[in-house]
């Protein structure tokens, strides 16, 4: 996920890339809270960071998608006229 985000560098405007990207961010630190708690050593509190951070990763990519997704229709539009 992190190098699918970091690919939309210069593809996709500045804003949807940085908050995808950001996303993509928070989701591998979630994932890496998951593996710590697991293998590693207990977090304290870990199901309230894992989950914090999951569900602000999954709402900045889903930010960053409309925005791009804004972003194409106004350009579609300026086009037309």
């Amino acid at each position: 996920m992190f190098l699918s985000a970091l690919n939309r560098k210069d593809r996709v405007p500045a804003r949807s890339f940085g908050l995808v990207f950001g996303g993509a961010v928070l989701f591998v630190l979630s994932d890496c809270l998951i593996a710590i708690s697991q293998f590693v050593e207990k977090v304290p509190y870990s199901g309230l960071f894992v989950m914090s951070t999951y569900i602000a990763a999954q709402s900045l990519i889903m930010y960053g998608i409309l925005h791009q997704m804004n972003s194409e229709c106004i350009a579609s539009a300026t086009e037309q006229l």
